[in-house]
Parts: C-alpha cells; structure tokens; sequence
C-alpha cells in the first residue's frame, strides 16, 4: 500500500478535493488567518496560496504522507511564507500553548467558520 498512499492517492486528493465551491471557502476564510499557523493535515498544500504573506509570519504544515509534503512543497515555492513542515504525530508538535495565533485543518475549515457547501454557489470557471 505505500505505493498508493504515496504516489496515487495525494495526486486524487488534489484533483477532487480542491473543486471550486471548497477553492472559493478557502478563499474567504484563509486570508483571515494571522501571526503564526498550525495547519493540520496540509494535503497538498492548496490552503498555502490563500494566506496573506503580509499578516502571516509562519506555518507550521502538519503532515503524515510523504506524496503529500511533496505537492504541498510545490505549492509552497509559489508563496513567499515561511513554511515549516511537521512530519510527526500530532500529540508530538513541538509547540508550546498559545505559540500559534491559529490552527486550521482544511477538512474542517468550512464547518468551523459556519460555512456549508449546501449554500455555496460559485460561479468558478477554472
């Protein structure tokens, strides 16, 4: 299975998982962040477009799967931040309480913000 988890299974969560409804949240609610980020379960690093350099210092990109830090590293060279990636178990982040101003997991991005897909209707042609 590692050649799937990898190699196949990063490249499908890039192309079905960043469809323009969800593209169009992250672009309302990421550029919100500021200060220091922890973002759980960076992906392939679709959020890292949507940070605004001039109010984020740092993100802190929490990631398990090899394929995936290899896309999300792709994306990070299109931004000017300071990404650090984690490769290690959440319990063991090396960061101490109140040392990120937010943590944001793009699974859950559009539920904490009280945003649902049922009432998203963008007009993306991309």
């Amino acid at each position: 299975m590692p050649f799937y988890r990898d190699r196949i299974y990063p490249h499908l969560v890039r192309n079905l998982g960043d469809s323009c409804p969800s593209r169009e949240i992250r672009g309302r609610i990421v550029p919100l962040a500021e200060g220091k980020v922890l973002e759980i379960g960076v992906g392939p690093g679709v959020n890292f477009v949507h940070y605004d350099p001039a109010r984020v210092t740092k993100v802190h990109a929490l990631e398990p799967n090899p394929g995936m830090i290899r896309l999300a590293d792709q994306q990070r060279r299109r931004t000017k931040l300071e990404i650090e990636f984690l490769d290690l178990p959440g319990v063991r982040i090396p960061l101490g309480n109140g040392s990120v101003g937010a943590s944001e997991s793009p699974a859950r991005s559009a539920g904490s913000a009280g945003i649902t897909f049922d009432f998203v209707r963008p007009s993306c042609h991309s």
